[in-house]
């Protein structure tokens, strides 16, 4: 009988623990109670929340987020058995807003803000777990413009460096005395900026959640005097040129990630280094390892699927050591590829900003052959490869929701004394200034122009095989008519417009030359000597600017070769 009721006890004990699981899994599938544990021993938040804390991608005490129309996006860790409840508050009072929590597995918490106005108004968000005592808050928070300037030596170097004084007014006669800018005579601007050091990425084979460790500059009011900005000098200059241009009334955060003397299979993610044959490549430090600095300082920004930090744009001002290399060719799909794979990663409702800075002018005496002029035409079939196959060109007239692609031209950034470092920091900024704003106000993007095609005509001498060259440009041209050929330039490989007859090596063209008979056109009258079969321009690498664009903008011509008539 005893037996008889412990084995009855027994069956009804297994009965009501199978009915016990089945409601707890019919129930959990209810959209609000999705996020409760299986009941467990021990399944409680522990007090005190040890693991609450917020990605270091937002350590500062003035941090910018994405305006409207873009969703912002916060997030970090909690215990996996906590959950986690948010609060945005306008200071000094006001509104109050409750930012969306989703919870993801191994204890990572994502909040999603509602879009905010571009405004100067400050607000303070405050993350609490369920745990008493457990919160964390971050530093007071602006809704602007964020950007990221990524790329090697060129963007990493600062006003502040030996032989860039030029553009903080402190040494003029290092350069031009129209670069120079006293900072004393600059207009305070709200730019604030985050800059991550240089981390050790070579131990880095898969993506880091988080930066590896905190940010040299946390996120921090830059300094209105350019000297004083421990901070990247383009990034600072083009930061200035957005919020001049938006009258001081949207803060701009800029995001300095770069590494000197790093290739682009670095910055390059797993996905874009498959899509290209790369070539023989001995690097295995941090900053040439494949993926490597894409994996330590662009992946966090970005570190789940879904889960990126809202940025309007990205200028992108590297190259120089796969130049040195010679690895033009692999440059020209490794770049397309990467622009690709970073706007889908960061891809936002408006659509992004995408600024790549030409190599500058760099006056080697050809010791590095064709590298460096050879990569610059490659940056440019780069850029024009992406606007014609995507559906995201706003290369002519700009609309809402679309990718802006723009190749910023450097054919007159020249250094004094021919440095591979340019000291005149401020144009290139100014120039992905102008070009980020365009995009930004929806409006018709600055460029340089881009020589498309040539076609030969016989001279009217024909016997001597004389006759004039024609060239079109994808945008009316404008030419200064003192620069028409190198002059002046001693001790570097400086170059104009080159050409190529049958049967023979390039020649330089030491000729005058003028607007043909269309605007975007140029018309160059040839000496006997054959047939032109081949033009090109810049491809040195010093190259001379004299083509401009006829607009407000002057930007010059980008680089070219032409290897056929109507190519």
């Amino acid at each position: 009988m005893v037996a008889t009721k412990a084995v009855g006890s027994r069956f009804i004990l297994r009965v009501s623990i199978f009915l016990l699981s089945l409601l707890y899994v019919t129930v959990s599938k209810l959209p609000f109670l999705a996020r409760i544990p299986a009941p467990t021993l021990g399944s409680v938040c522990p007090k005190g929340d040890p693991t609450l804390s917020v990605s270091n991608v937002f350590s500062g005490p003035s941090v910018v987020l994405q305006c409207s129309p873009s969703i912002s996006k916060v997030w970090g860790w909690v215990h996996p058995l906590c959950t986690v409840r948010a609060t945005l508050s306008k200071a000094g009072g006001g509104s109050v807003s409750f930012p969306v929590v989703e919870l993801k597995p191994e204890g990572l918490f994502v909040l999603s803000i509602a879009p905010h106005p571009c405004s100067q108004d400050e607000y303070v968000l405050n993350i609490a777990s369920e745990s008493r005592g457990a919160n964390v808050s971050l530093g007071t928070i602006r809704f602007g413009l964020v950007y990221a300037c990524i790329g090697q030596s060129n963007m990493v170097g600062l006003n502040t460096w030996t032989g860039m004084e030029s553009d903080s007014g402190v040494k003029m006669s290092l350069t031009m005395e129209s670069e120079s800018v006293r900072h004393d005579s600059l207009k305070a601007l709200p730019i604030f900026g985050l800059r991550v050091g240089m981390q050790d990425a070579w131990a880095k084979d898969s993506p880091l959640l988080e930066l590896a460790s905190p940010p040299l500059l946390p996120w921090t009011a830059l300094p209105n005097a350019p000297a004083a900005a421990d901070f990247s000098a383009v990034c600072w200059w083009m930061g200035r040129g957005i919020a001049a241009g938006l009258q001081g009334e949207t803060p701009v955060g800029l995001i300095e990630s770069a590494w000197a003397g790093s290739w682009i299979q670095a910055w390059s993610s797993t996905r874009a280094l498959e899509k290209c044959q790369a070539p023989p490549f001995g690097v295995s430090w941090a900053p040439g390892h494949p993926s490597s600095l894409y994996n330590a300082m662009v992946r966090p920004f970005a570190p789940f699927a879904g889960v990126a930090m809202a940025t309007a744009g990205v200028s992108f001002y590297q190259g120089e050591s796969n130049a040195l290399t010679q690895q033009a060719e692999y440059y020209a799909c490794a770049l397309r590829e990467l622009i690709e794979d970073w706007l889908q990663e960061f891809s936002t409702e408006k659509g992004l900003f995408f600024g790549v800075v030409e190599l500058a002018p760099f006056a080697s005496a050809g010791q590095w052959g064709d590298g460096f002029p050879s990569v610059r035409v490659a940056q440019g079939i780069s850029v024009r490869s992406y606007r014609s196959s995507s559906s995201s060109n706003k290369s002519s007239v700009a609309s809402g929701g679309e990718n802006s692609v723009v190749l910023v031209p450097t054919g007159d950034v020249r250094d004094p004394g021919g440095d591979i470092h340019p000291r005149l920091k401020k144009k290139i900024g100014d120039r992905l200034g102008q070009a980020a704003l365009a995009s930004y106000l929806d409006m018709p993007l600055p460029q340089g122009p881009s020589f498309l095609r040539f076609s030969w005509e016989e001279g009217t001498d024909r016997g001597g095989g004389g006759g004039f060259l024609h060239l079109w440009a994808n945008i009316p041209l404008a030419v200064k008519e003192d620069e028409g050929f190198c002059e002046g330039v001693e001790g570097a490989a400086c170059c104009g417009i080159d050409i190529l007859r049958a049967g023979t090596t390039w020649e330089a063209y030491n000729a005058r030359f003028e607007i043909g008979t269309e605007p975007n056109s140029l018309k160059l009258e040839v000496k006997p000597g054959g047939r032109v079969i081949a033009v090109r321009g810049g491809y040195c690498m010093w190259p001379q600017a004299s083509i401009f664009s006829k607009n407000t903008f002057a930007w010059p011509a980008h680089p070219f070769v032409l290897s056929s008539e109507n190519s």
